[in-house]
């Protein structure tokens, strides 16, 4: 049986380290209900970043908050073809296998089942990834692709791009080596 202080304090995160035998204090805690909740999840030195989405450009609204994602972007490059409606279509992926934190607000699935189709998707990026995906939703349109449960498990296949977009850290399997972009 759950004591009142239990039950107060359940689904709480812990803001600062208690050290064995100390009072567990409020002050020492973050609850869902209060504010700063976000950046108690966040893994230090990361950013949550918001993009607004639709179904479309969200797998359909499948994506759900711990989902992992890649983001592409897709742009119209200019060309004397755009008068006359055929301008080429560039996509790229700029960002890999990156954590969804949020759907709109809700942080966490509640009930197995549920799809959460919301307007925005907090992100959680690097410095350098926020600034890039910032960069790249003034060029052009940005669609979220949802990972597979192993994919998004893969530690060993992660691509960070630069803020200046020009070398790529392919590091793969343990072995690290820079490769240039167009």
């Amino acid at each position: 049986q759950k004591s009142d202080a239990q039950t107060a304090l359940e689904g709480s995160i812990v803001r600062l380290p208690i050290a064995n035998g100390e009072p567990v204090t409020e002050a020492k805690l973050v609850s869902a209900k209060s504010g700063g909740f976000m950046s108690a999840l966040i893994t230090p030195g990361m950013r949550a970043v918001a993009l607004p989405i639709t179904a479309e450009s969200s797998a359909g609204g499948f994506i759900l908050p711990n989902d992992h994602v890649d983001v592409i972007m897709t742009r119209r490059l200019s060309s004397r073809e755009e008068s006359a409606g055929e301008a080429p279509v560039q996509g790229e992926t700029i960002l890999r296998n990156v954590r969804v934190l949020a759907i709109d607000q809700r942080f966490r699935e509640e009930g197995g089942d549920e799809v959460i189709v919301g307007k925005t998707a907090t992100l959680e990026l690097s410095g350098a990834q926020a600034e890039l995906l910032t960069v790249s939703q003034a060029q052009g349109s940005i669609i979220l692709a949802l990972r597979g449960l192993d994919a998004a498990e893969q530690a060993g296949e992660e691509t960070k791009i630069e803020p200046e977009g020009s070398m790529v850290r392919v590091v793969r399997y343990g072995a690290e080596k820079s490769v240039r972009v167009r």
